[in-house]
């Protein structure tokens, strides 16, 4: 054999990067220390983050990032949560519920996106919290998030094993949770690049399934089948509200309306990857500002007008809405085409729901091994849990292999199921305990918001920065208080039914399901049933997160930082070459019919 070839063939195809070691006293927010007399504080800031882009290379195209913010808001929960939802509070709670909602995720999400547009390579919302905040927050916020995006990658896998359930009927539940856990493990150990080519054509197969539903939804009421025109038939008759809700009356139309709040905010979970992926993100600083820019839009095309039309098609007492199967038949969607006679349609259906499900899981599996990497680089975590896998000869490209593996075997509670009606109570309890968690960091970003508003705002005050700087909205920073509000809001009201139920319960009994399935005939559907498993996975997360903020802060003694001490130079800065690259189109020299038309083909592809 030649030499040449035989050295070759003796190479490795691969290398692992350890990360280097941190010395215990040269934390994140004293870069003065252990570096070199000569150096400024704003050179060892820069230096202290700089390898983040060298060793996670940014990926993720424009368009990628574009269509990530449109298919992280369009998960399972939008296509089959709304069947209790609806239930709940009636066709107008439903719609006011998620409105509402909506208004609280666009806050949160153009908050979190203008600190990453400035900063987006220190370590996302850990590394935001460590910089103008709390050592101590950026640990408890870091592990609160990893739980809940470790957490919910079982529970999406659950959701598809249920979705499976429509054709096998339960059956070979453990095949195909295996199959679903190898698959989405694979995709996010190509690479991020791979994970962005996937997330693009997963959302256009989602927002294709929205629309459809839509302009399906739209055609029966306006009198596309066999009943009729509808118009607003459900909303006069049973109702604009489920009065009969929890309550009698007019307190059970604002329980109901509570209740849709609440299952909203677990739909809209997701809204904010692309922020936290901002590290991955080519051109991040202008990139990630043009992707959020629409957001509102998506919002309001894909929920609220999503749900209105549902409003319009199932009346909130039909029976079929009790159904819990997890597969397509429990979608309102679905069980208007049911009544309209269009059959066959929702094996279609389940197969969208079944892609988009994978979609979740692989989303699931990307965040969760990030937020482990830049915990184990800011010292958080164990070292050897930020190796990197580099494959030899194949450009720019760096696995989190260690965030993987572990995402991979946390993922494996999906298999406690045993087919059937357990798969749902799996899914059921894992997605309980992910709420509260989820909801814990959204309010930890809001908070560093508003702590790095203050920090910016006074750098501008000082001259050491131009408001041109910030992608600052007009709304802030009263959009981020009013967000912060509402999210620790419906953190503490998070399952408050339990503390109204008539009797507190370990397990369901014979023959009985849970949600209780809606009785239009009782005067007010009472809270009954297993309420202890539900206050245990509703509010554990919060002491759990508590302990890691006091803890940390009793360990390390560490303190809030100073408005006047926050770094104002650590900035990302968008070089000619990067912005020759991937060059904007030029929308104002366009005629307004071209221009429109593709913000509008943006917005929905």
């Amino acid at each position: 054999m030649p030499t040449t070839i035989r050295h070759r063939l003796s190479r490795p195809a691969y290398r692992l990067v350890p990360l280097p070691r941190r010395s215990p006293t040269n934390g994140v927010n004293r870069p003065h220390e252990n570096q070199d007399p000569g150096t400024s504080e704003a050179e060892a800031w820069h230096a202290r983050w700089k390898n983040v882009m060298d060793t996670l290379p940014a990926q993720i195209t424009r368009q990628q990032i574009e269509k990530i913010s449109i298919g992280g808001a369009i998960g399972t929960g939008l296509f089959l949560g709304l069947n209790t939802a609806l239930q709940h509070g009636g066709p107008l709670g439903l719609v006011l519920g998620y409105a509402l909602m909506g208004t609280v995720v666009y806050c949160t999400v153009i908050s979190f996106g203008e600190m990453v547009s400035f900063q987006p390579h220190i370590g996302g919302p850990v590394g935001l919290a460590h910089l103008y905040v709390d050592e101590a927050l950026a640990f408890a916020l870091g592990w609160n998030a990893w739980y809940n995006w470790t957490i919910v990658l079982p529970a999406e896998i659950s959701a598809a094993v249920l979705l499976v359930g429509y054709w096998s009927g339960g059956n070979y539940a453990w095949g195909v949770t295996a199959a679903f856990m190898v698959t989405v493990l694979l995709a996010n150990c190509l690479g991020t690049a791979w994970y962005g080519r996937f997330e693009v054509g997963f959302t256009r197969l989602k927002v294709a399934t929205i629309l459809l539903l839509i302009v399906m939804g739209l055609i029966i009421d306006v009198g596309g089948s066999p009943r009729g025109p509808l118009w607003f038939r459900y909303w006069q008759d049973p109702g604009l509200f489920n009065g009969q809700m929890f309550a009698p009356g007019a307190l059970g139309n604002f329980l109901g309306f509570f209740s849709v709040l609440l299952q909203a905010a677990f739909s809209f979970f997701g809204s904010e990857v692309p922020a936290i992926a901002a590290g991955e993100v080519v051109n991040a600083g202008k990139n990630i500002p043009i992707a959020l820019k629409w957001i509102w839009i998506r919002i309001t095309l894909f929920y609220v007008i999503g749900v209105f039309i549902v409003s319009l098609l199932v009346p909130y007492d039909n029976p079929d809405l009790n159904n819990t199967s997890g597969t397509a038949s429990q979608s309102p969607f679905v069980i208007a085409l049911n009544l309209a006679s269009w059959r066959g349609l929702p094996h279609v259906f389940n197969a969208l729901f079944l892609a988009s499900a994978w979609s979740a899981a692989s989303s699931d599996v990307y965040i969760s091994s990030r937020f482990m990497f830049n915990l184990a680089r800011l010292g958080h975590a164990p070292r050897f849990m930020g190796w990197l896998f580099q494959p030899l000869g194949r450009g720019k490209i760096a696995i989190p292999w260690v965030g993987i593996a572990v995402a991979g075997l946390f993922s494996g509670l999906a298999l406690m199921q045993d087919g059937g009606g357990q798969t749902a109570e799996t899914f059921h309890w894992l997605s309980s305990m992910t709420s509260a968690a989820a909801l814990q960091a959204w309010i930890g970003i809001l908070f560093t918001y508003i702590r790095w508003y203050q920090g910016t705002r006074r750098a501008i005050q000082d001259g050491q920065r131009r408001r041109e700087d910030f992608h600052r909205h007009w709304l802030q920073p009263y959009a981020a208080y009013y967000a912060f509000g509402m999210c620790c809001l419906v953190l503490v009201s998070n399952s408050w039914a339990v503390f109204v139920a008539t009797d507190w319960r370990l397990a369901l009994g014979p023959g009985e399901t849970w949600p209780p399935a809606f009785d239009s005939t009782a005067e007010y559907q009472a809270v009954s049933g297993p309420v202890v498993p539900i206050f245990i996975t509703s509010y554990l997360p919060i002491p759990a997160f508590l302990i890691l903020l006091f803890g940390y802060k009793l360990v390390y003694q560490t303190k809030m930082v100073k408005v006047e001490n926050m770094p104002s130079h650590l900035s990302y800065h968008i070089s000619e070459e990067e912005v020759a690259e991937e060059p904007e189109p030029d929308y104002a020299s366009m005629p307004m019919w071209k221009r429109y038309g593709l913000y509008a083909l943006n917005i929905v592809s």
